[in-house]
């Protein structure tokens, strides 16, 4: 266990070094891993703050339908 709390404190080169050949592929896998999905909450990030600007400009144009055919009446 305490093996794992000084990796996770060094760099990963220097995690890479420390370990063994078995070991030095997890590390570069797991590092690959986490970028993956950095990268997809980045992108599902974005794609939500996309999707809120879009439903309030939806909701803006419902707004003022509302308004226009209130004041048709």
């Amino acid at each position: 266990m305490r093996f794992r709390v000084v990796l996770s404190l060094m760099s990963l080169d220097e995690r890479i070094k420390a370990a063994g050949e078995k070991e030095q592929e997890a590390i570069r896998l797991s590092d690959i891993a986490n970028d993956h999905i950095s990268l997809s909450r980045r992108r599902a990030e974005k794609k939500v703050k996309e999707l809120e600007s879009e439903l309030e400009s939806l909701k803006a144009d419902l707004k003022n339908l509302e308004k226009e055919e209130a004041d048709a009446l």
